[in-house]
């Protein structure tokens, strides 16, 4: 998003992001007067679904997020199921698994740090 300062003097912008009327991340940059200044967001989606984002008053924009690479194979027949719960990161499938779960990943090269506590492994 460009922002810029229509005013004379420098002034600090609080430049918002939002994913469905919900702030998700911000940023503060200091612009001087008439000065302008492109400002990025990243935002990693953890679940399936269509998602409206924006950036403070600009205009708000549709994002689908699909074919996740994770799931909850709440059956445990290893089939990604309708209604099976499903995520775009391995901690976000650990995030929401409950006592049982089983975590179902597709193969791929994942670069993440995944935390499990408390950690049981059965063997």
């Amino acid at each position: 998003a460009a922002v810029m300062n229509v005013g004379s003097y420098a002034e600090n912008e609080n430049v918002k992001l939002y994913v469905n009327d919900n702030i998700v991340d911000s940023k503060i940059i200091t612009l001087n007067g008439r000065e302008a200044e492109k400002v990025n967001f990243t935002y990693a989606f953890t679940t399936t679904g269509t998602y409206t984002v924006t950036v403070d008053t600009l205009e708000a924009k549709e994002v689908l997020c699909m074919n996740p690479p994770v799931w909850i194979d709440s059956d445990n027949d290893g089939v990604m199921d309708e209604g099976e719960s499903r995520f775009l990161s391995i901690q976000a499938a650990i995030d929401n698994a409950s006592s049982g779960d089983e975590i179902k990943v597709k193969p791929g090269t994942y670069d993440t740090r995944i935390e499990v506590f408390p950690i049981v492994v059965n063997a």
